[in-house]
Formats: C-alpha cells, structure tokens, sequence
C-alpha cells in the first residue's frame, strides 16, 4: 500500500508542534473567557476582567489566527524560518505566562480569599501613576511568596497573605521597579531624555568601568536604591514604618546577602535620608520629624536588643557613597515628576478619626497614601488597636472602589 507523504519531511513535525501550541493556547484563551464579567461572578473578579483579561483574551484571539494562518502555509509544504518562528520556545511564552499570572489572580481575588486585598493595591498604584501624565498603569498584583516585580507582564506580586494597611506599602518598592523604566529624565546634556531604568544602567557601567566592588552586581543594586528611594518619596512615613517594623532584620543589619540588595542597615539609611529631603519640602515643611526621629529610635533600639547596635548604621564610607546616589534619584524624580512626591500630611490626623470611627454610610473622600498613613499612626500610638485600624482601611478603600466603578 502507498502512503502520501508530505513533500518535506520537515512538515509532519512543524504541524504537530503548531497543533500542541494552538491547543495550549486555544485552553488559556477558554479559562479567561470563563472569567468574563457575569452575574454572579465577584465583583473582583468582574471588574479584573474588564480592566485585564479582556485585553488578554484578545491578545490571545490574534496569536491563535496568526498559528492557524502560518499552519495552512506548512500544510502547503512551507517550513521556512518564519513559519517556525511562531513556535520557538519563545514565542508565547510571555503570552502564556501573562494568562496564568491572570488566572491566578483571579482566583486570588475569588470570594475565598477576603476583600480584594490586591485590588486595594491596584487601586494605590493607579493614584500614585496618576500624577504623571503620560503614564498610563494597565497592570495588576496578584499574591506571592515574596513582593517582587514581573517585568515580562508587569505585574506586581504581594507576599501573601497580608494586613492590609501593614504590608501594602511595601509593594510600592516593587511598583518603583515598573516606573523606573517608564519615567523620563533629562540626561546630562539637558536636551535628550532617556528613563530613569536607562540612566541607572549608566550609572551602573561607570562603576564596574572603575572597578567598585566587583561582588556588587552594580544594574540591581542600583535599582534596588532607586526603589526604595521612589517608595519613601511618594509614600512618607509609612513605607518607613512596614519596612523597619516588620521587613527589615534587626539581628543582621549588616549582612549583604547577595551583591544585588543593599544591607538592612543600608536600607534604613537610604529611607530614613529620603524621608529627610522629603520633609524639608515646603508642602511638609518639618511635620515628618517626628515620625523620622521615631523610625530611627525603633530600629536602633531593636538592633541593640539583637546585639547588633554597632552595625544599626553603615559605615561613613558607606554613607557618603549611598547619599550621592539617593540624592541624584530623589532630585531626578522632583524634577521628571514633581507631583509624584507626597505632600499631604495635614489630612493625616483627620483621617486617624475616620479609621477609629467610619462612617456607616456614605463615601468617604481620601487618598491611599494618607489613609497609609493615619493607619500606621494609630497603630504606633496604640499598637493593641492594628486589628480594628486594618478593618477600617480596608472597609473605606473597598466602599470607594465600589463608588469610583
């Protein structure tokens, strides 16, 4: 018996792998429709769909035509490179793993979970984006093991599970890590403009050209500076407050883990420093002093409790090479995105009574980054109030994205 075989030899296994990719794909693109918007479907989950999955979908819905288009050029005996370019390994890897981070959160975000914790953060990021016009945040967070940054997909991920008002603000650090690379900054000519990710990048090589600590790896690091710097600057106190209480090691304060993050010690230093400029602004104006002065006193107390006092601060050495470098990102974010800053400390003590006293009803009118802070206030004036302070947070941010969608 004859058998009809394809005219390359090649086509047989460029068609099952073109097969494999359009099922995979085929699958995902059924688990977000299965997401879309319907009536009993949470809320979260709706408003997630809406704001990122339909997109996806759609995204998905052009790779599939652009697999079957390039599948009836093989079955016509085409194996060329560019037919074959749509299934390397790379081809919809990031697509792929754009559609499980979604469903991820999605589940995350399901009436299983609580409420909406990372739609509160969401919600923070597009307040603090706002203030820079021609940045438009269309990510999301979704829970993980540790607060970092997705740049494939930009996505935030939050260390689960958390307290609201205790954990959030870290999350601003890895939201510093996407603007980096989105916020512009005039470069030493003046004239040109290049982002803050590239002039890090450039600072970086002039360091490894010198030589400086070849152990550092200088790109991370610096970026690393850089985030903590954006968080303290658009955040105030209470990025000082969730990283020194409840992030921070006291018992190593020293310690440099991995040549890409600076030391607990360093950190501190580079926070408490921001926080400094930030409050000799004219909007502050001297208000951030105490907590500042408070910041220091807690981690200095704890690092002595660890038998650590010695190495609470750095070196002077150390110091005066960090301080170079949080200045120049703090002065390059005043002058790219001046109404990024926080400045609006003098709401913060009425918002301390609407924590300890919501309304029952009605809306209130406030933003994410002052209500952060009333809540880590009234946690430090009376720490046996956190549980009760965290509830109200998260019942006023939750009762306000109701209102705004």
């Amino acid at each position: 018996m004859s058998t009809s075989m394809p005219t390359f030899a090649a086509v047989e296994p460029l068609l099952i792998r073109i097969d494999a990719l359009v099922c995979r794909l085929e699958l995902a693109s059924k688990a977000i429709q299965a997401t879309k918007s319907e009536g009993n479907a949470p809320r979260a989950t709706r408003r997630l769909y809406e704001g990122v999955g339909a997109g996806l979908a759609d995204r998905l819905s052009t790779q599939l035509q652009e697999l079957r288009r390039k599948r009836g050029k093989a079955r016509e005996g085409n194996t060329t490179a560019s037919v074959w370019s749509v299934v390397s390994a790379s081809a919809c890897a990031q697509l792929l793993d754009e559609a499980l981070l979604y469903l991820q959160a999605v589940h995350s975000r399901g009436s299983d979970s609580g409420p909406g914790l990372c739609e509160i953060a969401d919600q923070l990021f597009s307040e603090i984006a706002a203030n820079v016009p021609y940045i438009a945040w269309k990510g999301y967070s979704v829970f993980s093991a540790e607060d970092s940054y997705d740049k494939l997909s930009d996505v935030i991920r939050v260390r689960y599970p958390i307290g609201a008002a205790w954990d959030i603000p870290v999350s601003v650090h890895e939201f510093g890590h996407y603007l980096s690379d989105k916020i512009l900054a005039k470069t030493g000519d003046g004239a040109s403009e290049q982002t803050i990710k590239q002039y890090l990048a450039s600072q970086a090589a002039r360091n490894a050209a010198q030589k400086a600590d070849v152990h550092t790896t200088w790109p991370v690091w610096l970026e690393e500076v850089f985030a903590d710097v954006f968080a303290a600057t658009v955040l105030g106190p209470a990025f000082g407050y969730s990283a020194i209480l409840l992030r921070f090691d006291p018992s190593q304060p020293a310690a440099e883990r991995d040549g890409k993050h600076p030391s607990d010690a360093k950190r501190v230093y580079i926070l408490l420093s921001t926080l400094q400029k930030l409050d000799k602004e004219k909007e502050l104006a001297g208000r951030l002093s105490p907590s500042i002065e408070l910041l220091r006193r807690y981690w200095r107390d704890c690092c002595v409790s660890a038998g650590e006092g010695a190495n609470a601060e750095p070196l002077k050495a150390d110091q005066t090479l960090i301080y170079g470098y949080l200045a120049m990102f703090y002065d390059l974010l005043k002058q790219s995105a001046p109404l990024i800053r926080y400045r609006s400390w003098s709401s913060v003590a009425q918002l301390q009574e609407l924590l300890k006293n919501p309304p029952a009803g009605g809306v209130a009118e406030f933003k994410i980054t002052d209500l952060l802070n009333a809540a880590w206030l009234c946690r430090v004036q009376d720490p046996e109030s956190a549980g009760t302070i965290d509830a109200s947070f998260v019942k006023l941010c939750r009762e306000r994205l109701d209102h705004e969608r």
